[in-house]
């Protein structure tokens, strides 16, 4: 339900509606009636860490996407300074991307 209202309200708002509709069609009334606040403060801290896993992924995703472009760069230059040709290294390059990444850089 809080996901439905979240659409369309900022996350707080969208809380107080479910909570709302909640008691407006007899779910859970008496306890929410008497434990709303409670209630709104669970989901609210809820929603907060899930928004925080979510960005910590993402930071994490693009920490390891800048170590391993920065890891690339390094293997192109270790192949320039052995001499490869910039075909060869293209080639080299191709070849790790078809290998999925798996080979060691």
């Amino acid at each position: 339900m809080v996901r439905e209202y979240e659409k369309n309200h900022p996350l707080e708002e969208a809380i107080e509606l479910a909570v709302k509709y909640c008691i407006d069609n007899d779910i859970l009334r008496e306890y929410l009636e008497q434990q709303s606040t409670e209630v709104k403060n669970m989901l609210t801290e809820e929603f907060n860490l899930e928004e925080y896993k979510a960005v910590a992924r993402w930071e994490g995703i693009a920490e390891g996407m800048e170590k391993g472009e920065k890891k690339v760069q390094n293997y192109i230059l270790d192949l320039i300074e052995q001499g490869f040709s910039r075909e060869e290294i293209k080639m080299k390059i191709e070849e790790m991307s078809k290998n999925n990444g798996s080979e060691r850089v």
